[in-house]
């Protein structure tokens, strides 16, 4: 099923600490027609690619040991010159007090629009 007006050679990032949970997501981002897919089991990998090379969007898993996809998301809020990355939690399980803390502040904007080109990281000299 084609995506209209989305650039399916954006890269996303899914973080996973199942590896079987990892590949379904890659695979359903591949029969939607994404291409250019990273994975990594854990946030603390998430974040050594986030500070490494452009990334458009990002998916986790909400219940992760270590770093959590919480902490992740605050991470990448806090650190990245993007603080506006689409990221999207999926919870594991039924996690009321998880969901609960990932839910954004009633002034927030929900995220409707497709991800969108990642900035380009500016090279040190």
């Amino acid at each position: 099923m084609p995506l209209p007006n989305i650039d399916l050679s954006l890269p996303l990032l899914v973080v996973d600490d199942n590896q079987q949970m990892r590949s379904v997501v890659k695979g359903i981002l591949a029969d939607l027609g994404f291409a250019n897919v990273f994975l990594v089991g854990s946030g603390e990998e998430a974040c050594r690619i986030l500070n490494e090379r452009p990334i458009a969007a990002v998916i986790s898993d909400l219940d992760m040991p270590g770093m959590n996809g919480l902490q992740l998301l605050r991470w990448v809020r806090s650190t990245l010159a993007d603080k506006e990355l689409p990221f999207m939690l999926l919870p594991g399980e039924a996690n009321r007090e998880g969901l609960l803390a990932a839910t954004p502040p009633p002034n927030a904007r929900p995220c409707a629009a497709p991800p969108r080109p990642p900035p380009r990281r500016r090279r040190r000299r």
